[in-house]
């Protein structure tokens, strides 16, 4: 009997400001065999509602890795809201 494994699904939460840092993070992970990173410009595709695929993401997803700089915590916006979406799915 064959077993397949499925990759280990890896959501990455960050505020647009660290994407250069978050997207390096996302291109190690990438390369490990076992893990499936999800990051917003590498999964999203144009035209797709964004806002719907990323909680879509978070609800299968295995593990999140939250990127939190002094950045993303000083600015109101996007990046709260995908955290409180992360911990509802606790």
């Amino acid at each position: 009997m064959s077993t397949t494994s499925r990759k280990l699904r890896v959501f990455l939460c960050h505020a647009s400001q660290d994407k250069p840092v978050v997207r390096e993070l996302y291109q190690r992970l990438n390369t490990e065999d076992w893990i499936d990173p999800w990051l917003d410009e590498e999964k999203l595709l144009p035209g797709q509602d964004w806002e719907m695929e990323i909680e879509k993401a978070v609800e299968i997803t295995d593990a999140v890795i939250v990127c939190i700089s002094n950045r993303s915590v000083s600015k109101d916006g996007y990046f709260q809201k995908e955290l409180r979406k992360v911990l509802e799915s606790v």
